[in-house]
């Protein structure tokens, strides 16, 4: 038995800047998986951020902080950041064409408490791979019913965003 409930699917099909994902944390649950499929752009590399939905919508202020490393073919870099308007690359990046995927799991995100976030996410750009690790949440006690996707620029072209409540036991 699978202790996965999926809650929301949402297939991407024409170009768009950014997906809201609505009422799908509660209080019923305390762990959820975000997984991301056939992402791709309509043109160069676009970062993939995230942000959280609370009472008053998207939470774009400077209330994210997080850290990743990126880890490309011709080599590695790490970020650190606080006071972020989001995310950036939680979902990693995506390309035109050239498809993208992602696992990110939320922590705590229907109650007023800190929300995190951990994942990973892998792809190409060009003849590049790349492939990200990152951990971040919200650096206020806030309650978030949903979560945001955007690019960093440009379009995401398609993408199939499933999200699914972590039964515990």
């Amino acid at each position: 038995m699978s202790n996965l409930v999926l809650l929301n699917s949402t297939d991407v099909s024409s170009n768009t800047s950014s997906v809201s994902v609505t009422d799908v944390f509660t209080t019923t649950h305390n762990f959820y998986k975000i997984v991301l499929t056939n992402c791709t752009a309509d043109t160069s590399t676009n970062d993939i951020n995230l942000r959280f939905i609370d009472s008053g919508g998207v939470v774009s202020s400077s209330q994210y902080d997080y850290a990743c490393v990126r880890m490309r073919t011709s080599g590695f870099n790490d970020v650190n950041a606080t006071s972020q308007s989001s995310l950036t690359n939680a979902f990693g990046q995506v390309n035109a064409g050239l498809g993208s995927g992602a696992v990110g799991y939320i922590i705590n995100p229907a109650i007023s408490s800190r929300t995190f976030f951990f994942g990973k996410a892998g792809g190409m750009s060009g003849t590049e791979t790349r492939s990200f690790k990152f951990i971040g949440g919200l650096s206020s006690d806030t309650a978030c019913s949903g979560f945001n996707i955007s690019v960093g620029s440009n379009n995401l072209a398609t993408a199939t965003i499933r999200t699914y409540a972590i039964k515990a036991g």
